[in-house]
């Protein structure tokens, strides 16, 4: 690690088990000289599962100048790495500056309509017509047109995200050291009069994907719900959505024994015993 951590914050939910591990990891990083500090730090740590990471990194503003690392109390986890009997072997690491940094790219959306928004995800982006009805959606990637997408919505994963909400609809796994975003179809259409692809496409980190709903700007089309990490954000009237990955990333602190793969086989393949 390139920087000297002296200050910590830690982000939990308000769960039993989570609280415990807390008041455990607080004495801990004490006792080696730590200080707890909630405004000024330079390693946040999430305690519990993958939502209280991603509300961590949301609160934090994605902030690329601090450190991030996740203990896990939570059903899945796969962002929180950190079992918490490892507290103790992690803590050791951190003093001896022996963690290992692994870059985490943002995804990075402009949304264009009664007023220009710009949007930060860690995961994913979720777009959906506002009522919920089918939706038709006009896609390019660098200016080049790709399909009118016709269906429930598209989802746009990042690389940490293909793993989340992107997986439970046969979107691909990213290896986690590949900044890309994933563009994939939530139940598209497919008949004689619409024709769209069926599985996702991944898109290098340099290409931008643009968005454009079909209909002239008071087609009930152009009002879409947005759900940002699973924040649901609606937007009437809007004229073309462009998200691409952004230049910044942050920096996640894990363990040298864990390893992309492993977490895969032990988060989606080995059963529990």
């Amino acid at each position: 690690m390139k920087k000297n951590i002296k200050r910590v914050n830690i982000y939990s939910n308000y769960k039993g088990e989570s609280q415990k591990v807390v008041a455990t990891l607080k004495k801990k990083l004490q006792e080696r000289g730590y200080r707890i500090d909630k405004k000024h730090f330079d390693l946040g740590i999430a305690v519990g599962g993958d939502g209280t990471f991603l509300k961590m990194i949301h609160a934090t503003k994605f902030d690329s100048n601090i450190y991030y690392a996740g203990i896990h109390t939570g059903t899945l986890g796969f962002l929180q790495e950190i079992d918490p009997k490892e507290i103790d072997l992690f803590l050791d690491k951190l003093q001896k500056n022996e963690l290992l940094e692994e870059k985490i790219s943002i995804q990075k959306t402009e949304i264009e309509g009664i007023r220009p928004v710009t949007l930060h995800s860690l995961n994913e982006i979720v777009i959906r017509q506002m009522d919920l009805k089918t939706v038709s959606l006009k896609v390019a990637i660098n200016r080049q047109f790709l399909e009118e997408f016709v269906g429930d919505g598209l989802l746009v994963a990042t690389t940490i995200g293909s793993t989340a909400y992107n997986l439970s609809v046969n979107g691909a796994i990213v290896d986690s050291t590949i900044h890309t975003l994933q563009l994939t179809p939530l139940s598209p259409l497919n008949n004689k009069a619409y024709r769209n692809l069926l599985n996702s496409v991944v898109i290098p980190e340099h290409k931008t994907i643009t968005i454009t709903p079909s209909g002239d700007s008071q087609d009930k089309n152009t009002n879409l719900m947005i759900v940002v990490d699973g924040t649901v954000k609606k937007y009437h009237h809007v004229h073309k959505i462009k998200t691409t990955v952004d230049s910044r990333r942050i920096t996640y602190l894990k363990l040298p024994n864990h390893h992309f793969y492993q977490k895969v086989r032990n988060k989606f393949i080995e059963k529990n015993s």
